[in-house]
């Protein structure tokens, strides 16, 4: 069992750790491509690119050269990396789901949908199944990723588009262009009811702490749906293009037209905006920021996770319009761009990788765990003067569980599902080397 672990903080008493964003490099493509998603595999260390021809570029994580070209279905629709098996799907629209294989760097199967228009998928971490949506036939085709088979279609409403997936419940939701979510329940793929509401969703995101699904419009309220009955719990008057969810913080960040609003997960109630146009947001659990991209404008916006301000508008060549991601273990983020400049993946850098203690009158010490035969040892503080917690996140920042000093029990968890653990410490602290294990 091999995991990547990587220490990062909140420092409660200052306004964020010291830390510094830059462009580190752009990777331009000279053929017609135009990446609009892009994804990373952790256990290969590849990025991979994905837009409206029939390629896939490999760009490798660690010296940022493209490493191969793959032939695949056109329209990129999305990406979905299975850890578990180290590989990617990648969503066309036409008719087709590609499977590569990470380590080959290469399509291993093509997968026939019964679908001529597809929109959207998730996974369903119970079963082990990924969920597409068929526009034209109003299904949602379910795939079983241990023998990459389609085992079954449900039919669901009206021209389904976005999916979202409650693994404490074992439901997903599925968004309609009628301005309604299907409820599906993932032990048996059959669909258990409807959410009715006014306008038509454009982003769905799951709160893994209160068992929330929050759901975005461009023209309306965002609408908060509790896990346990599928009903409207609250409405909040913040429109948006795109969400992303804070687990170890438990905020919502929603990105729209004029702001990213920043939303009390806990609550539901809008704690502040920062006035940036977001059509695509990512977090870093690692450094507890929230990237920012537009399709309209040339420029990154970094918030900080902490006191939710404006650090940064690092500038790219054109507009960013697709899906961000991130690399743990070198700590960047890609941003696919496009535009009259050319088209490329923004590459973006933090100089924070680590964490060390700081204590006043006492030795500093940078504290790394290890992992033996499933079992996470974090160190206790060296300072009888810090109040310390530790939460262990997973690579989109879902915390996975808490963590205590000494010896903790993971050996339940998937093998590459552990992105980083995050303290926060009611101290100063400062950068430090990373570790890995």
């Amino acid at each position: 069992m091999r995991f990547c672990v990587l220490l990062s903080a909140v420092c409660v008493l200052s306004s964020s750790v010291a830390s510094a964003q830059w462009l580190e490099t752009t990777i331009p493509f000279t053929e017609a491509h135009w990446p609009s998603h892009v994804a990373y595999s952790p256990a290969s260390n590849r990025v991979y690119t994905g837009g409206d021809d029939d390629s896939t570029y490999v760009i490798d994580g660690a010296t940022n050269l493209v490493v191969a070209r793959l032939h695949v279905g056109e329209i990129c629709e999305g990406f979905f990396y299975h850890p578990g098996a180290d590989k990617l799907y990648r969503l066309n629209r036409f008719e087709q789901l590609d499977v590569i294989a990470c380590p080959l760097d290469s399509v291993v199967k093509r997968i026939r949908l019964p679908a001529s228009y597809t929109a959207g998928m998730c996974y369903n971490t119970a079963g082990d199944k990924l969920y597409c949506t068929s526009k034209h036939t109003s299904e949602v085709i379910v795939v079983d990723c241990s023998s990459d088979e389609v085992v079954k279609q449900i039919p669901v409403g009206d021209s389904p588009e976005i999916l979202c997936y409650n693994p404490t419940r074992n439901k997903a939701y599925v968004s309609h262009s009628d301005a309604s979510i299907a409820v599906v329940c993932g032990a048996g793929d059959t669909v258990l009811g409807n959410i009715y509401f006014s306008n038509r969703a454009s982003a769905l995101c799951y709160n893994s702490v209160n068992d929330k699904v929050y759901c975005a419009a461009e023209r309306g309220n965002l609408l908060v749906i509790s896990g346990t009955d599928d009903t409207v719990v609250a409405s909040l008057p913040v429109p948006a293009y795109t969400l992303c969810y804070d687990a170890a913080s438990n905020k919502v960040y929603a990105g729209g037209r004029q702001r990213v609003a920043i939303i009390d997960a806990a609550a539901d109630t809008v704690l502040s905006s920062v006035p940036v146009y977001g059509t695509s947001l990512l977090y870093n659990p690692m450094n507890n920021k929230v990237y920012c991209a537009t399709w309209s404008y040339g420029w990154i916006a970094v918030i900080d996770g902490v006191g939710d301000t404006l650090l940064k508008e690092i500038q790219v060549p054109d507009g960013s319009y697709g899906t961000m991601a991130w690399n743990p273990v070198h700590n960047r983020v890609y941003a696919p761009f496009g535009g009259t400049a050319g088209s490329g993946v923004a590459v973006l850098r933090d100089s924070l990788l680590g964490v060390e203690e700081v204590t006043t009158g006492e030795t500093r010490t940078a504290i790394w765990p290890t992992i033996v035969r499933g079992v996470l040892m974090l160190p206790q503080s060296t300072s009888s003067k810090r109040h310390v917690t530790s939460q262990l996140l997973d690579i989109t920042g879902r915390k996975l569980m808490d963590l205590a000093p000494g010896d903790n029990d993971v050996s339940h968890l998937a093998p590459g599902s552990i992105s980083c653990i995050r303290r926060q410490a009611w101290n100063v602290l400062r950068r430090a080397s990373p570790g890995s294990l």
